[in-house]
């Protein structure tokens, strides 16, 4: 809960270094039980609950996005990014919101909003509608080597500044604003 964020930064320091995943839409609950792994704890000292991440939680959508796993192509992510520019500017694609250099791969996410820029309801048609785009989405960069299980709505992605460790790499977000962003 957004009233436990105050004294919960100073815990998670040194989790946000490595392998650190946030989710990408906004959820609505923790889960079930009362143990989180980590063992963060709220102002009274009690363990705050674990992340539920099931679709069926999802509150707000925030983005449409592809993991682009394309080391395993044998592709490296600078011409993978300078294809997808090269799409972008070819009016092939819709322009990403933010590229990710996710460590092995590459990451696009299109940010989502409603009529008066705020996040998208969660709602059953509403995610049914996202998951159809989402689809699309990973069968339109299939040649990128689209991970086809990053299809649902309850996805985590490396949080920006943190280490693959796998990768031995920094994870860093590229933003394209437009003129109205900036």
């Amino acid at each position: 809960p957004a009233k436990t964020l105050p004294g919960l930064f100073d815990q998670m320091i040194s989790d946000l270094e490595t392998d650190a995943f946030f989710g990408i839409h906004g959820m609505f609950r923790g889960h079930v039980w009362k143990k989180n792994r980590k063992g963060y704890k709220d102002d009274n000292g009690e363990l705050l609950p674990s992340s539920y991440r099931e679709s069926r939680g999802v509150r707000w959508l925030t983005a449409n996005f592809v993991d682009l796993d394309c080391k395993k192509l044998g592709l490296e992510p600078g011409t993978v990014i300078g294809e997808v520019i090269r799409l972008q500017d070819a009016g092939e694609i819709p322009p990403a919101s933010i590229i990710t250099r996710s460590g092995n791969g590459v990451w696009l996410y299109w940010i989502l909003s409603d009529d008066s820029g705020q996040p998208i309801r969660g709602r059953d048609s509403t995610i049914v509608r996202w998951s159809r785009v989402q689809a699309a989405i990973l069968g339109r960069f299939a040649r990128f080597g689209s991970d086809a299980l990053s299809a649902d709505a309850a996805r985590v992605a490396r949080f920006p500044g943190s280490i693959n460790s796998k990768a031995g790499l920094r994870v860093k977000y590229l933003l394209q604003l437009n003129e109205q962003e900036q």
